[in-house]
């Protein structure tokens, strides 16, 4: 999408959120809601998604949205598989019109400091760019979002490095970003802004324009080439 394609919108089409029960994946999951989506929110406790579910139905704008939950696990191939079956199975086996990945959790350290089991995670999760240019074949986007630090359920979570993110993140990570955070409602927006305007990569504030910039590789650019010529210079 650019200067002569309309923008995407979400009104009556069916979303597919991973993660969509808490943090990041509920706010966008909300937020297409209230765009007119219909909605399909997996992750893997029932209980969770059952609270998430009702939320979603306070902030329905019609009664003919599709919103549903799928408590799967998705970090092995058949649970993917299963999760987008269950989802599609309701619109007579059509995927989704759009689908954001968003489960996850994050697990900051240096390169230096990872084990082998980090590292093949890294690769596992790394393939944006690639699986972007493969879409590009099918007429397919794809987008990420660079995020920075956001106030979610794992953020101080005791679970994530057994110590919580913030304790975990390197100290020079801190210093650039600061200690407060973003909001998750507030990320969710700018996200689905971003897909909207159809930018490959989406930034939330200047340090991650700066990131985008210097290091997007064979993504395009946004179209505002006086932006992206001043921001790329500021990061170099």
């Amino acid at each position: 999408m650019g200067w002569f394609t309309p923008d995407w919108n979400p009104d009556g089409k069916h979303c597919y959120v991973t993660g969509g029960s808490s943090g990041l994946g509920l706010a966008v999951a909300i937020e297409l809601v209230k765009r007119g989506a219909n909605v399909s929110i997996v992750a893997r406790t029932e209980r969770t998604l059952k609270d998430a579910l009702r939320t979603l139905e306070t902030r329905r704008v019609s009664p003919g949205q599709k919103l549903a939950y799928y408590s799967y696990s998705l970090d092995t191939a058949t649970g993917a598989k299963e999760a987008l079956d269950a989802a599609c199975a309701p619109f007579k086996g059509q995927v989704p019109d759009a689908a954001f990945l968003v489960a996850g959790a994050s697990t900051p350290k240096f390169f230096v400091e990872m084990d082998e089991a980090d590292l093949r995670n890294g690769m596992d999760d790394g393939y944006s760019d690639t699986l972007r240019n493969e879409c590009l074949l099918y007429g397919t986007d794809v987008h990420i979002f660079l995020a920075g630090t956001m106030k979610t359920p794992g953020y101080e979570a005791d679970d994530v490095l057994n110590s919580g993110e913030m304790k975990a993140k390197p100290k020079i990570s801190v210093d650039i970003e600061g200690e407060e955070g973003y909001s998750v409602e507030g990320s969710a927006r700018k996200m689905l802004s971003g897909v909207s305007a159809g930018q490959a990569h989406i930034a939330y504030d200047l340090n991650t324009h700066l990131f985008r910039v210097t290091t997007r590789g064979s993504a395009p650019s946004h179209n505002n080439l006086l932006t992206e010529i001043v921001l790329t210079l500021i990061g170099f």
